[in-house]
């Protein structure tokens, strides 16, 4: 019988970085997968490093956007498709302030 981890989500404004803990047992393999906010639609599929904590990065997403994810992990020829979905939110881009103590000389041209 395998476990789902406990998957932990920073988001930045274009990304979502994801961690668990690895399972043990004879779980030796690991895919995350990415899923727009209906979780219908795949969007990319990785896999993950690390050794006892697994991370990953998924870049070059939309800012302010909701995404789940889903990790299938794989013990031998048996592989568990339905850990449940992971929800991260994209922040929104940084903000650009407009310039302060600016001057500007305009000179007529002929």
């Amino acid at each position: 019988n395998i476990i789902c981890p406990t998957v932990t989500i920073t988001a930045a404004s274009t990304s979502l970085s994801y961690s668990f803990p690895e399972i043990g047992g004879s779980v030796t393999t690991y895919a995350v997968k990415l899923f727009d906010s209906t979780g219908n639609s795949e969007l990319a599929s990785q896999t993950p490093t690390g050794t006892t904590t697994l991370t990953g990065t998924f870049s070059s997403l939309t800012a302010s956007t909701t995404y789940k994810l889903r990790v299938i992990p794989t013990a031998g020829t048996i592989t568990k498709t339905d850990c449940a979905f992971t929800t991260g939110v994209t922040s929104a881009p940084p903000v650009c302030n407009a310039p302060t103590n600016v001057t500007a000389e305009l000179t007529a041209q002929p």
